[in-house]
């Protein structure tokens, strides 16, 4: 994709996204120059199959290519230098590594974020995103859209701090990101910013260069995480680890008594042999107290 741009810098670059783009001093052109010596409509560009072709639509007018006079047409192509009366226009490629370099890009390297159109009739086009980009109806957009219900001015994508900002320029049918009505955003690779009916996707870097890499630790490193530090493991500690890891019966010990044996009133479990001792004491006693009774009551 071509770019038109003004030799003295009188207004920005302007993508040459149309099928059809007219260029002359009439306010119904793609570009309209108001100088005296260009005619209403002076030129046409035409985009097809890839190749862009400039045709001379008022041969009585001043027109050059490459300081060569235009006869009727000439395919157009990055570099050549079309002259109408003293105003001079510059065919650029911004995907160029000559124009990358112009702009303080290093050569060979492409920009990490990218719009690519959806549309057919704009050929699944890739627009390169150098900081700042507008799109919209007006001609001189970055990305100028020829369709009836966008805002001469609709949004903007601005790439900060590494990331993709999508800003709605206060558009009438607005700006949606994946399906959303959205007033300022950040987007990643592989959404949807939607103009009406004209549709964007978002190309960007896999991998978002603000995130922590998180490390997953090895058993080692977790196992060495829980211990104190300058704690060393030992076979006790290792043994209790077991243990409460999977206890068993012969593991499992009940808690013994306050006076770490058994008291004298309770018998040891699970025995057959009984206290006789106390048992007689306890009917001699009965008996003494039986025959006192009765010897008080004769």
């Amino acid at each position: 994709m071509l770019k038109l741009q003004f030799r003295d810098r009188r207004q920005e670059a302007i993508w040459l996204v149309d099928p059809l783009f007219t260029i002359g001093r009439s306010p119904e052109n793609s570009l309209v120059i108001n100088e005296a010596d260009i005619s209403d409509v002076h030129l046409e560009i035409r985009t097809a199959n890839n190749q862009t072709t400039l045709v001379n639509k008022d041969p009585a007018g001043s027109c050059t290519i490459n300081d060569e006079k235009l006869l009727s047409e000439a395919t157009l192509k990055a570099g050549d230098v079309i002259q109408l009366g003293n105003v001079q226009l510059d065919v650029i490629d911004p995907h160029s590594t000559q124009y990358q370099s112009a702009i303080g890009l290093k050569p060979g390297k492409s920009p990490e974020w990218k719009l690519k159109s959806t549309a057919s009739w704009m050929e699944n086009e890739v627009f390169t995103v150098n900081q700042k980009v507008s799109l919209g109806r007006d001609s001189n957009c970055d990305i100028s859209i020829p369709v009836e219900h966008l805002s001469r001015h609709h949004a903007e994508v601005e790439v900060k701090g590494g990331k993709l900002l999508v800003r709605d320029l206060d558009s009438s049918n607005g700006t949606y990101l994946n399906g959303k009505r959205i007033t300022e955003s950040y987007a990643k690779s592989g959404d949807k910013i939607k103009l009406d009916v004209i549709t964007f996707e978002v190309i960007g870097p896999a991998e978002d260069p603000n995130k922590t890499i998180i490390r997953t630790a090895t058993p080692a490193k977790k196992a060495a995480a829980t211990r104190q530090p300058n704690q060393q493991p030992n076979q006790q500690q290792s043994k209790a680890a077991k243990e409460r890891k999977a206890p068993t019966k012969a593991a499992i010990k009940k808690h013994p008594l306050a006076s770490n044996g058994k008291q004298p009133w309770i018998e040891e479990p699970g025995s057959a042999k009984k206290n006789h001792r106390y048992w007689w004491f306890a009917i001699a006693g009965f008996a003494v107290t039986l025959l006192v009774a009765i010897f008080l009551l004769k």
